[in-house]
C-alpha cells in the first residue's frame, strides 16, 4: 500500500460512487417502464445468461406474458422492446452475442419479480 492511503483508496471510492449512481439511474428507468417491459428485464435477470430470441419467446409464452398491447409476444414485438431496453442501458449486449440484463439491475429486477 502506498504511503498515502487516501490516494490509494480514492479511485475505489470514486468507482463505488459511480456504480451506485448508475444503479440508481437504471433502477429509475426500470420502474418507469410499462409492466411488460419490466417483465422482460425480470425474465432476463432470472435466466441469468444470454438467451436467443426464440428461446426467450418460448419462456414468455410459458408464463402467458403479454406485450404493451395485451397481445402475446412475437419476435417482431420482442425485437422492438429489446432495442428500446438496449438503448436505455437496461439490457447489455456484447458484440455478436445475445442480449442480457445489466448486472447492476439483477437484484432490483429479481426482487421486484418476486414481489409481483
Amino acid at each position: 500500500m502506498p504511503k498515502n492511503g487516501v490516494n490509494y483508496l480514492l479511485p475505489c471510492w470514486i468507482q463505488l460512487l459511480n456504480s451506485t449512481k448508475l444503479q440508481a439511474q437504471l433502477a429509475r428507468k426500470y420502474f418507469e417502464l410499462h409492466p411488460s417491459g419490466q417483465m422482460i428485464i425480470q425474465l432476463f435477470s432470472v435466466i441469468y445468461a444470454p438467451i436467443d430470441k426464440n428461446s426467450f419467446i418460448s419462456c414468455l409464452s410459458r408464463i402467458s406474458a403479454l406485450d404493451e398491447n395485451n397481445q402475446p409476444w412475437v419476435t417482431k414485438t420482442l425485437s422492438r422492446q429489446i432495442v428500446k431496453l438496449l438503448t436505455a442501458g437496461l439490457l447489455v449486449q456484447q458484440s455478436r452475442t445475445n442480449p442480457e440484463y445489466h448486472p447492476l439491475l439483477t437484484e432490483i429486477a429479481t426482487r421486484h419479480a418476486l414481489q409481483t
